[in-house]
């Protein structure tokens, strides 16, 4: 792993997104390793309902990130080549975390995207940011 523990907390995702650049920026991902290929390993994606089935021990609950929080982590860890490693219940999986966890363009982006890396933008306020559409 490249990062510290990853938690449904807006914080640990924000703390990816410098750890990710810096992967790119010194073409670290999918540079050839001891045995392969190299990926930054993000951590586990805590989407959906977090539980412990062999404890008593919480959380217990339904993730704590909005939906968009949810699509950017995926979204990064995907742009990131990251191993993509589900870390809810698939128990007690929902139709839009199952969405977000099977989204063939982002498990594509994963798999066969390459030279990924950050770019700046500067925005107005009197304009709406850019987007990418990926076709």
């Amino acid at each position: 792993r490249v990062t510290a523990d990853d938690w449904d907390q807006w914080e640990h995702v924000k703390a990816h997104f410098d750890v990710s650049r810096d992967f790119a920026a010194a073409n670290m991902i999918g540079a050839t390793g001891l045995n392969g290929r190299s990926w930054p390993d993000l951590d586990m994606l805590p989407l959906g309902w977090l539980s412990n089935a062999d404890s008593n021990e919480g959380p217990h609950r339904q993730c704590n990130l909005t939906i968009d929080e949810q699509k950017t982590q995926m979204t990064l860890w995907s742009m990131a080549k990251s191993p993509i490693m589900f870390g809810g219940d698939m128990r007690r999986l929902d139709s839009m975390t199952y969405g977000l966890i099977t989204n063939p363009v982002l498990l594509e982006i994963n798999s066969f995207s390459s030279n990924n890396h950050e770019c700046s933008c500067l925005l107005s306020v009197d304009h709406r940011p850019p987007v990418a559409l990926i076709k």
